[in-house]
């Protein structure tokens, strides 16, 4: 979980709502004072009120076999085959010369779909790979075709910049995330 920094936060919601998440700086400020030495570990980054995507990608050591980026549209999915989260999760497989089923997860810095920062790479499956099957690419057939050498790395499924289908129910995808 996350809390939101929030100067207006009220202090009783901070106490009877756990979901609201919202926190007033200098809450945070006397917890960590009051904390004993060395228990004090936390993670900082922005607030990042863009679109989110989570990219599936088959790869093998650093090439990208085939993508599938998911946009996250609220209970809404836009499947996209193509764009600056592909690209970016090709350069992160690049670089971390990822094989396998990966999942590269991004988040637009600003409103809309500008300005996308990486959060985490996720050298797993996705719990919502099923959803890139609505594409017409299937990355397990990817991924295992390329392992036992049936297919041609070159031969990618990947064509122009296209968005591919819409996933209507997404409630569950990546445990809510």
């Amino acid at each position: 979980g996350y809390w939101r920094l929030d100067d207006n936060a009220p202090l009783f919601a901070q106490l009877m709502d756990a979901h609201g998440r919202g926190l007033q700086p200098s809450v945070l400020r006397q917890a960590l004072a009051e904390a004993p030495p060395g228990t004090a570990r936390l993670l900082v980054m922005q607030h990042l009120p863009g679109a989110e995507w989570s990219v599936d990608v088959a790869c093998e050591r650093g090439h990208t076999l085939a993508a599938v980026a998911r946009r996250k549209l609220g209970t809404r999915q836009r499947l996209e085959a193509d764009g600056p989260a592909i690209v970016i999760a090709r350069d992160a497989v690049e670089r971390f010369r990822l094989s396998g089923l990966v999942n590269v997860q991004l988040k637009g810095a600003e409103p809309g779909e500008a300005d996308l920062r990486l959060l985490e790479i996720n050298t797993r499956i996705s719990g919502g790979l099923l959803y890139t099957a609505l594409s017409g690419i299937n990355l397990p057939w990817w991924a295992i075709g390329n392992s036992l050498r049936l297919i041609e790395p070159s031969a990618s499924p990947i064509g122009p910049s296209r968005v591919v289908a819409p996933v209507s129910d997404a409630r569950t995808v990546d445990g809510g995330s």
